[in-house]
């Protein structure tokens, strides 16, 4: 038998990042990324926000095959999430209702394409 020519299909693998914060107390950040699973990234990302010293981590973001940003000023944060990182960035002060907000977070976790 003689083999197609035809374009060779490519499959993608789902990868996760997440993002957790102590708004309340430090601004602690913590953040995962390029995870196989919404669990795996969410449970790394606040166990690296604990270990800077926080006690009130929140998950603020999970998010896939796609690109994360985090903005915040002494009194708001925003996060927000889309396809590119310039896009997350641009939504992300956007949405942050103080003037005063920056980016103090962005990345991405691109699903990873496999033969």
């Amino acid at each position: 038998a003689q083999a197609s020519s035809g374009p060779r299909s490519v499959t993608y693998i789902e990868r996760w990042g997440a993002v957790a914060l102590d708004a309340q107390y430090t601004g602690n950040i913590g953040a995962s990324r390029d995870k196989s699973s919404r669990s795996e990234a969410e449970r790394i990302a606040m166990a690296n926000c604990i270990s800077l010293g926080s006690k009130k981590c929140e998950l603020v973001s999970a998010y896939s095959n796609g690109c994360v940003a985090l903005a915040k000023s002494d009194t708001h944060y925003s996060v927000a999430s889309a396809r590119k990182l310039s896009e997350a960035e641009s939504t992300v002060l956007e949405l942050c209702a103080d003037t005063s907000c920056k980016v103090v977070y962005s990345r991405c976790s691109m699903a990873v394409p496999v033969r």
